[in-house]
């Protein structure tokens, strides 16, 4: 079982959000269907979000079923993904994807195989000690796909051996749209949250 976070609160979002906003696609299509019926793309955009069709964002069901957690994890050993060190272990590890090297943007890219496959002989493999001997990772950390806010701003997936176990839950509440870092993380991602 994995756990997915991220050090700052905003990134968080950003990362939850990103995935929720609409394409460039979707807008072109959008402004096209706007220009026939003769409203403004906001016009069609709130029409739309009211009758609750998600387009670039989210439900309002999608985000009352969500809440935002702050956790306590054990102590973290964690496997910085995108370290130069770390990508050359794992070339020497799995060599290449499809004919194509290891490198930071495959290992931060979107496709769940590849990441998952990553991750799977990452956990197996450990970390290697200064004095050559292995030890378990607890998770790996990385840079957001979506950019950083500085050096303490990153993502991790930690691992866990079983359900409930790793973290413990110190404080929870619902996504609210209101909040400072979901506002943030809207204008990051264009992705609208009711």
């Amino acid at each position: 079982m994995t756990i997915y976070g991220a050090t700052r609160r905003d990134t968080a979002f950003v990362e939850v959000l990103a995935w929720k906003a609409a394409t460039t696609a979707t807008y072109s299509k959008l402004v096209e269907e706007a220009m026939f019926t003769g409203s403004s793309i906001d016009e069609l955009l709130n029409e739309l979000h009211g009758l609750g069709v998600p387009i670039g964002g989210v439900s309002l069901k999608w985000r009352l079923e969500r809440e935002i957690y702050t956790l306590e994890t054990d102590v973290c050993r964690w496997i910085d993904l995108t370290d130069r060190r770390s990508i050359s272990a794992l070339r020497a590890l799995i060599g290449s994807w499809h004919s194509q090297p290891v490198t930071a943007s495959i290992l931060t890219g979107d496709q769940r195989q590849v990441t998952t496959r990553i991750a799977e002989t990452l956990r197996t493999c450990g970390l290697l000690r200064p004095d050559g001997t292995h030890t378990t990772a607890s998770g790996i950390k990385y840079a957001s796909k979506f950019g950083t806010l500085g050096n303490d701003d990153h993502c991790w997936a930690q691992w866990l051996d079983a359900y409930n176990t790793g973290a413990t839950i110190t404080y929870s509440e619902p996504m609210d749209p209101a909040d400072p870092d979901v506002i943030e993380a809207v204008k990051h991602t264009g992705c609208f949250v009711p």
